[in-house]
């Protein structure tokens, strides 16, 4: 975790401070950039995974997928 933290604040993408309250522990706030990076991630993961299904399945594959993902859909979307 310390490594992983370390290049983050290296990175600008997060602050570390001391609490206040109790020295023991550190803690952990995003910058600006850290939290615009995060922004983007959404639309990031949605693009390579809508390139990675065009390119990697069949149409007929691909239908198999969205007629799965609509009764997935149904599932979540009725009562317990």
């Amino acid at each position: 975790m310390a490594e992983t933290l370390a290049v983050l604040r290296a990175g600008g993408l997060v602050t570390a401070g001391e609490d206040p309250s109790d020295r023991r522990k550190t803690l952990i706030d995003a910058t600006a950039k850290g939290r615009a990076l995060v922004a983007t991630m959404p639309a990031a993961r949605e693009a390579w995974l809508e390139e990675t299904l065009r390119t990697r399945l069949r149409a007929d594959e691909r239908k198999t997928l969205l007629k799965a993902a609509a009764l997935m859909n149904r599932i979540a979307d009725s009562p317990s």
